[in-house]
């Protein structure tokens, strides 16, 4: 039995190894029914339910390994930890991580990982502290570095945060996370030769999936006359948009382009361009595929010459007449079409947002429409408390882009934080206004204050991280001269 056993586990160890979690849970508990004083079989038990997210029992077994075994507390609260974050529960973590410290001062992964709590709950350079704490234990973890980068980076430590990636990379080369980060702030100091670089390495990393691999990628020798050619989505709605004009230099050089999109953008897109527009592309077949973000490293993209729109977008006329006839539209007043808040689980959304009761003031003068399909408990509250505010997400008749289109063109001018209404209202060259955090998005740069990407949008920047006050009374300012006119 003892070499079963043996075996079994064994077994269960190479198929953790190789990310088979389910399967390694299944053996270790298994082995728990015959060892249930074998404590090291938790130690691979709760990873293994962690990965699956089946965080309720991960849970279970952590408070059970602490209550059985002195000798596997600290294990158990750094599990605990780290299954408390999963949860969004912030604080809960970063106590079980202090916990865990006051049995052992030099666990490097407890300090890493309240790094990581103490960056959830808004305190970087309290992050960067236990960070550095753990550097110091373990000066060959690399996720370190690049975490301490993260945190820099949050609060506008650019070229800081690009030497604490270099120091990653100088203990792995091949730490690709590192790399897809480093590319993004190489991006956003415009240094777009080395940024772009590196970012074709985006697909090594954690960040995407390369889909389409059964077909060729388009390079610079291939001959694309002729050929055809998958120009495929791979980020956000907004990245759609703003480089849909890439797919369109590729069909004037001339290749046969399809270039696939999200549902919600498809009819929309039709209208504007001449080649395939798709949301679907399976079972066809192509001679090259290549990332839409590709496109900017293929035609040599940088911030002196950046592409044109060869052509205004336009909504349709009678989807704008209908919209025209259905929202309130108010004649004495400026129609603001506004987005506070874009995808609740966008990476950076807690950066980019603002909450909505900023704006109640611009009611004296102006009508304000949200553009936006979801809505804070908060910001519903002042929907409610203020009649000159309409959230427009939840109308029965909004379906897609041909419907947001429509309304944009309905309103005077459109006030967006860094979402993809900023980058339809600026395609479809409607005076707008792009609310930008500090530090911004890459697209954007980091300091330029003239935006290359759209003509008509004008970029309001924060003079310091997550501070919106002085942002917003500048808005006011511009707004009050439009009303003048």
């Amino acid at each position: 039995m003892r070499d079963d056993f043996k075996n079994l586990f064994k077994d269960g160890l190479t198929q953790f190894q190789n990310g088979k979690f389910l399967k390694s849970e299944s053996i270790f508990l298994y082995l728990l029914k015959y060892e249930p004083k074998n404590f090291t079989l938790y130690t691979y038990l709760i990873p293994s339910l962690i990965n699956q997210n089946k965080l309720k029992d991960a849970k279970k077994y952590s408070e059970e390994l602490y209550q059985l075994s002195s000798h596997f507390k600290e294990t158990s609260l750094i599990y605990l930890g780290i299954i408390s974050q999963k949860l969004q529960k912030v604080k809960e973590s970063a106590d079980y991580f202090h916990q865990s410290l006051k049995i052992n001062p030099k666990n490097y992964q407890s300090l890493l990982n309240l790094g990581v709590a103490y960056h959830k709950l808004n305190n970087n350079w309290k992050a960067i502290q236990y960070t550095k704490e753990s550097i110091k234990i373990n000066k060959h973890n690399s996720v370190a570095y690049q975490n301490i980068a993260s945190y820099l980076e949050d609060e506008n430590q650019i070229d800081d945060a690009i030497e604490y990636l270099q120091y990653a990379l100088s203990i792995n080369k091949n730490d690709y996370n590192s790399i897809h980060a480093l590319s993004l702030l190489q991006l956003l100091k415009l240094n777009y030769k080395s940024g772009l670089n590196n970012y074709e390495k985006r697909f090594l990393s954690s960040q995407q999936k390369l889909k389409y691999s059964q077909f060729d990628k388009l390079s610079l020798n291939s001959k694309i006359k002729g050929k055809k050619i998958l120009v495929w989505h791979e980020q956000g709605l907004g990245d759609t948009i703003q480089f849909s004009r890439l797919a369109d230099m590729l069909s004037e050089l001339g290749g046969i382009v399809t270039f696939e999109v999200q549902p919600p953008l498809e009819n929309f897109l039709k209208k504007q361009f001449k080649f395939e527009i798709s949301s679907d592309v399976q079972n066809k077949q192509f001679d090259y595929q290549i990332p839409l973000l590709s496109l900017l490293k293929y035609f040599n993209i940088d911030e002196n010459n950046i592409p044109k729109l060869k052509k205004t977008f336009n909504c349709d006329k009678d989807k704008f007449l209908f919209w025209k006839n259905l929202i309130p539209l108010k004649n004495d007043k400026i129609n603001i079409g506004l987005a506070v808040s874009g995808n609740k689980n966008h990476k950076k959304e807690y950066r980019r947002c603002i909450p909505l009761e900023k704006f109640n003031k611009f009611t004296d003068q102006s009508r304000i429409f949200l553009i936006q399909k979801e809505i804070s408990i908060e910001d519903r509250k002042i929907v409610d408390q203020n009649n000159e505010i309409f959230f427009l997400g939840e109308n029965e008749y909004w379906n897609d882009f041909t419907d947001t289109s429509a309304i944009v063109e309905n309103m005077d001018v459109i006030i967006s934080i860094d979402t993809s209404l900023i980058h339809l209202s600026g395609s479809m060259n409607k005076k707008s206004y792009l609310l930008l955090s500090n530090p911004p998005d890459w697209r954007w740069g980091h300091r330029e204050n003239k935006i290359k990407w759209y003509d008509n949008v004008k970029i309001l920047r924060q003079n310091s991280p997550r501070n919106w006050v002085g942002l917003i009374d500048s808005l006011r300012h511009l707004l009050n001269q439009v009303g003048d006119q």
